[in-house]
């Protein structure tokens, strides 16, 4: 059971094309979570309270433009892990 779970969690952190590499799903899910944990500054004691609106707008677009391209390359990457892996399935069975 472990080997199992240990070959899937491989399976999602590797890149597909290049094993040495972490995957493009794994860098967008961070790319994708940017935004949000800058929502927790002040939590940690930054103090955001003094940023002009212009600012927040402008972070707030940026924001929204990170989680875009985030779930884009998640997206992609999971089609291009699944592909990969079905093509290098069917060379091993053939």
């Amino acid at each position: 059971m472990k080997e199992k779970l240990n070959k899937a969690w491989l399976f999602i952190i590797r890149s597909s094309a290049d094993p040495k590499k972490v995957s493009l799903t794994v860098k967008s899910v961070g790319l994708t979570l940017i935004p949000y944990v800058a929502g927790f500054a002040p939590l940690l004691g930054l103090d955001v309270s003094g940023l002009p609106d212009l600012v927040g707008n402008v972070a707030e677009l940026v924001g929204v433009v990170l989680t875009g391209l985030g779930l884009a390359g998640v997206g992609y990457g999971l089609v291009r892990k699944i592909v990969i892996g079905v093509s290098s399935l069917k060379k091993n069975e053939g």
